[in-house]
């Protein structure tokens, strides 16, 4: 493959991991504050995991472990960025041209701890549901 042909793959690569991990961290945090969203307003799920405490206590346990598989996820998506975009600055493109779509840790971890935070806020509703479903 050509140098031009090359810079122009790894230029694409870059665009997409940006594009992907930008929609799917933002449909994952969606997710979850309409989930909370949804027990808050629903009476009929607020009883029903009260009165199946099992289910209530696998929702919690499954959170924590879709937020570890987020957390490595978007850690392996920013070092894929990170290795394109060194790549990129070893066949001598300008980093004006590319730096835009390189995903930058402090950025990644910003997005882990927005999803951390609404997965506490949906487990803490899960908890108070569990202790008591309250009233419409």
């Amino acid at each position: 493959m050509e140098t031009a042909e090359t810079i122009t793959a790894l230029l694409e690569a870059i665009k997409f991991f940006r594009e992907q991990y930008f929609s799917s961290a933002y449909s994952t945090m969606g997710f979850t504050i309409i989930s909370a969203g949804w027990l808050i307003t629903s009476q009929s799920a607020r009883v029903f995991l009260h009165s199946h405490r099992w289910l209530g206590m696998s929702a919690i346990i499954m959170l924590i472990l879709t937020y570890i598989g987020y957390w490595e996820m978007s850690l392996g998506v920013q070092a894929l960025s990170q290795g394109i975009s060194n790549q990129l600055m070893l066949l001598g493109v300008d980093k004006v041209v590319f730096e835009h779509y390189e995903l930058s840790i402090q950025g990644v971890y910003g997005f882990i701890f927005l999803q951390g935070l609404a997965l506490v806020f949906t487990s803490l509703i899960i908890i108070a549901i569990l202790k008591d479903p309250g009233q419409e």
